[in-house]
């Protein structure tokens, strides 16, 4: 999951300035879920400042990233898709744990 999203992450400048899609970030986290029942999945703040925010659903795949600059509490629609896929690592054993 960390190269996908570093990966996508380090794309987003270059999008975000090509496409300026943008409105405060409580509103298109609630329309992403009404219109298209994605939810949060991830979020990541940058050296510079700027949050990073996955939006997903995995029923379809669709995903969208959001970024914000910090304390602006605006958020601008920078890509999004289909196909997409959360993975994670697998989890480490409990220490004493029969796993």
């Amino acid at each position: 999951m960390r190269l996908i999203v570093a990966a996508l992450v380090a794309a987003l400048p270059a999008v975000a300035q090509a496409q300026q899609n943008c409105a405060p970030m409580d509103a298109i986290i609630a329309r992403l879920a009404e219109r298209y029942a994605e939810a949060q999945v991830f979020a990541g703040l940058s050296e510079d400042g700027q949050m990073t925010t996955l939006v997903y659903l995995s029923a379809g795949g669709s995903w969208t990233a959001v970024t914000t600059r910090a304390g602006s509490g605006i958020g601008c629609l920078v890509a999004a898709g289909v196909n997409g896929e959360v993975t994670l690592p697998p989890a480490a054993p409990i220490p004493g744990s029969l796993n």
